[in-house]
């Protein structure tokens, strides 16, 4: 076996292997990123395909999927074209038995024919299966599969965030019920590593704080705007031309998406279920290119954000009080994610004691979910034969979701408003303005430090659109 050699980087300790020294272990260079408080640190990492000893036993699972869309599909043919590379890396051989389509004379990938079924049954009866990959999507009659999944003690890995954001308590008591585990990295943010982060590697941290680009459909079209001057159909029609959209946008462009993945985001880090229906909403279909320019000329970026804030917390008592919205919102140019464009995902957070983190990457399509997909169905593997526990699908923690009241800024444009109208209806109402100017109709400027509602009551008052200012 080659030399292990210890590699430190600000503390994270990894082991390498020399090149060369094993020649059963081949060697890539994986360049990584990390964020260490507020200084980035670009380093090339020497990490290893371990291939499992002359000792090691490979051991088989067998696994059964739920639907071959683009996901399912991604997922299938990763098993096919790299199982051997996945089993010498993990010490387990995937072998898929059957995938649940709904189109049985749909044109597939040949390698599948064999494998499709319609009838749910004869992947959540079978004792043969041990994990079960859920990636239909929807609510039902997903819930009623991975229910039953999970009664009948399988592992679930799913990437459906509609699914987990509107019935934790249930899959809760199923988890339970079956002594089975829910995997979901891939829920969130497509490739980017957040959900194992969060239930794992940061648990022993208090999260605060954190903001959120988890949509990479309206990061995509407020990007054409910025970079292109189009306006907002223009980017959204070129968003579906290159199949980053939906035909009906509507979940995307109206924050609903979002919603769903930053419901999941504080579900983990408030240690109790947080639902979509409370988090507070808006998109970005009133946002004009007027909107765009203004942020750009004053140094900001005009994003689609989802924010969390933590207000107060009981450990003691088993609560926590919590502020979660998405929203158009104006980010500092020098903020981590105001470079994060395109179809990119990024969150940023801020937790004691490990400072300020950055996670970037791509947010959407099949084989970026497909390499979340596949890390988990490896853990859920191990936990299958027993070579690991799951972790609960959630905490039990009472969750308060409450309107985050403290004095911030907002940017507002008034389309039928000149620089005095609008700045006398605000004096009415205590708020100042901090920079306020005619626009190429009405006027726009950002508030002095002003509650929530008290910006939001001006917005309606005035016919405004609105964006928090961070």
């Amino acid at each position: 076996m080659g030399i292990q050699r210890q590699l430190s980087i600000y503390g994270i300790g990894l082991q390498v292997p020399s090149i060369g020294e094993d020649k059963r272990v081949p060697a890539i260079t994986n360049p990584c990123l990390f964020f260490i408080g507020k200084v980035g640190l670009r380093v090339n990492l020497l990490t290893s395909l371990a291939t499992p000893g002359e000792n090691v036993r490979m051991i088989e699972v067998t696994i059964g999927i739920l639907g071959l869309g683009t996901v399912g599909s991604a997922v299938f043919d990763e098993l096919h074209r790299h199982g051997e590379w996945l089993a010498r890396r993990s010490g387990i051989r995937f072998k898929v038995k059957r995938i649940l389509v709904q189109d049985m004379g749909k044109k597939r990938d040949p390698r599948a024919e064999s494998l499709v079924t319609s009838n749910p049954a004869e992947v959540l009866e079978d004792p043969s299966i041990q994990v079960v990959v859920e990636l239909m999507g929807g609510y039902q009659p997903a819930l009623d599969y991975v229910k039953r999944a999970l009664h009948c003690g399988k592992q679930v890995v799913s990437a459906n965030k509609h699914l987990l954001s509107n019935a934790w308590d249930i899959l809760r008591e199923a988890c339970e019920s079956g002594k089975a585990g829910m995997f979901f990295e891939a829920a969130v943010a497509g490739a980017v590593p957040i959900i194992r982060p969060l239930r794992h590697s940061l648990i022993a941290n208090r999260i605060g704080e954190l903001e959120a680009i988890v949509n990479g459909t309206t990061n995509f079209v407020l990007t054409e705007m910025r970079s292109h001057g189009a306006s907002f159909a223009q980017a959204l029609a070129k968003a579906q031309k290159l199949g980053y959209a939906e035909a009906d946008p509507s979940a995307d462009v109206d924050g609903l998406d979002a919603a769903r993945k930053m419901a999941i985001l504080s579900t983990l880090i408030c240690n109790g279920p947080v639902y979509e229906r409370s988090v507070s909403r808006r998109g970005i279909r009133e946002v004009s290119q007027q909107d765009v320019e203004f942020a750009e000329s004053n140094g900001f970026a005009l994003k689609l954000l989802g924010g969390l804030r933590v207000l107060s917390v009981d450990s003691e008592g088993g609560c926590c009080s919590v502020s979660v919205s998405v929203e158009p919102a104006l980010l500092p140019l020098d903020h981590p994610l105001a470079g994060v464009n395109d179809v990119l995902n990024g969150i940023w957070l801020k937790a004691e004691p490990a400072g300020e983190l950055l996670f970037t990457g791509h947010g959407a399509g099949g084989p970026a979910t497909a390499s979340s997909v596949l890390g988990d169905l490896i853990f859920a593997a191990n936990v299958a034969i027993g070579r690991a526990a799951p972790a609960p699908i959630c905490g039990d923690w009472q969750v308060s979701v409450e309107k985050d009241e403290r004095p911030q800024r907002w940017y507002l444009r008034a389309d039928s408003l000149g620089v005095r109208e609008m700045g006398d209806v605000a004096a009415t109402m205590g708020i100042k303005f901090q920079l306020l100017s005619e626009g190429t109709r009405g006027s726009c400027g950002i508030t002095a430090p002003t509650p929530r509602g008290l910006a939001e009551a001006l917005a309606h008052r005035t016919g405004s659109f609105v964006a928090r200012v961070v």
